[in-house]
């Protein structure tokens, strides 16, 4: 969380400067109508960076991924930016409607007739102020579907391949604000540091909204796979997908990563993480998958042997990577999963290592209990099954109780976001420095 709350407020921060340092040298006097064209101008082009900056997060780009400690993280600060985009995009609809809205409250004294503003005579100054009207129409009215837009890919509820289709808006959206920002922003401002930098995050903006539109975000990364089996576990509502890859498709995956996997064009790609090890011997990726919302409901009865799979990734960085003489592992329902590929790649690579696994389940089917304690004791891995409604709610102090050694491990979390930011603050209570040591999948993709 801390290296995405840097980035945003940072990014904030520095824009704000540039733009400070950019105006200063125009602003004449302090009343109103200058303060509410600075206030214009400045929502105006923070809201435009917002958009442009998420515009290129969705493009899942590999050096973010990295900074930033995952695709988890990268689509939570993608989020915040929409969310900085429509308060900044508020804040410029409010400025630009301040003189009416204060006129017609008796604020402001409406100004008397005026003689036609004069065009320019060169032809790019002439052009710009013919203009201005239609971008001011455009502006407005791509702002009020942007509000909705922002809206509703807020509302968990709304159904996600509705979303998808809907989202894809924003691209639209991004074209039509850098045309609106192209004719509006003051020309003086395009020449400083501050112009230079929002001119850049326009055109990658642009860029990012092109291929969106043409459906080529992770096209790279992208391979068709067949769909070799399904098994399903009834007692967890968990359906098991194993995939054929083809030969030389697939570049491997580091155990904890995930994909984006596309079973049915209409609904689009889902995000699920990979449940087993990548060898490179057997060509085959297997996924475990919970019957969570309207688009896994049913997905057993939907799917069929030898049918095609888009297969997009890998992605994330919930690899167990670290130094720390002991690792805790907590799996939480299908919160198992990227615990399942580790095991796996332990149980082939044998040595000595000081791991303990808690894996809290409601549901669970004693086929898949009975694989999670083979593989568990082939990769030499402690394993602790807590099941909820038969035993207490897993805690810190229970965790803490069954591993002396706690205070040297990092813990390694996956599963409900409310579970996981309760363990965070039992640890970090009692002295572990979290930031560093407890791993979480923040993922969700609104």
């Amino acid at each position: 969380m801390k290296s995405i709350r840097n980035a945003a407020l940072g990014g904030f921060a520095g824009m704000s400067v540039l733009f400070a340092l950019a105006a200063a040298p125009s602003v004449q006097g302090t009343g109103f109508i200058v303060l509410r064209n600075l206030a214009v101008q400045y929502s105006g082009m923070l809201a435009l960076s917002c958009m442009s900056a998420a515009c290129l997060l969705a493009l899942r780009p590999r050096g973010p991924e990295g900074w930033l400690g995952g695709l988890d993280r990268m689509y939570r600060l993608h989020r915040w930016l929409g969310i900085g985009a429509l308060g900044f995009g508020l804040l410029h609809w409010a400025a630009a409607k301040a003189p009416g809205i204060a006129i017609a409250l008796g604020w402001l004294a409406p100004r008397g007739p005026h003689a036609p503003r004069l065009l320019p005579e060169n032809f790019w100054p002439r052009l710009l102020a013919e203009m201005r009207h239609p971008a001011e129409s455009l502006g407005e009215w791509v702002f009020y579907v942007l509000v909705v837009m922002i809206g509703l890919a807020l509302l968990r509820w709304f159904p996600y391949h509705v979303f998808l289709r809907s989202h894809r808006l924003m691209a639209a959206a991004q074209l039509a604000l850098t045309a609106h920002a192209l004719v509006l922003v003051e020309p003086s401002l395009w020449l400083s540091p501050f112009g230079g930098v929002l001119a850049l995050l326009m055109a990658g903006g642009c860029w990012a909204a092109l291929k969106a539109l043409l459906g080529r975000i992770g096209a790279r990364r992208r391979v068709r796979a067949t769909l070799a089996e399904v098994r399903a576990f009834p007692e967890s509502r968990c359906l098991e997908v194993v995939l054929d890859m083809p030969p030389g498709g697939w570049a491997g995956h580091e155990a904890g990563q995930f994909a984006f996997v596309t079973f049915e064009p209409e609904e689009g790609a889902h995000p699920f993480t990979i449940a087993s090890a990548w060898t490179g011997e057997m060509h085959q990726l297997r996924f475990m998958i919970k019957e969570l919302g309207d688009a896994t409901r049913g997905l057993q009865a939907r799917l069929r042997r030898g049918q095609t799979v888009l297969v997009e990734g890998p992605y994330g960085r919930f690899v167990f990577a670290d130094s720390r003489p002991h690792q805790i592992w907590i799996g939480a329902g299908v919160g198992i999963t990227p615990f399942l590929a580790r095991l796996e790649q332990l149980a082939a690579t044998p040595a000595i290592r000081n791991i303990d696994l808690f894996h809290a389940t409601g549901d669970a089917d004693e086929a898949f209990l009975d694989r999670l304690r083979t593989l568990a004791l082939a990769a030499g891995v402690r394993l602790h099954v807590r099941r909820a409604g038969q035993e207490p709610r897993l805690t810190g102090a229970d965790i803490r109780g069954l591993v002396p050694a706690w205070p040297e491990a990092s813990a390694w979390f996956c599963g409900p976001a409310s579970f996981g930011a309760a363990l965070r603050r039992d640890f970090s209570a009692m002295g572990m420095p979290v930031d560093e040591r407890f791993h979480q999948e923040l993922f969700a993709l609104r």
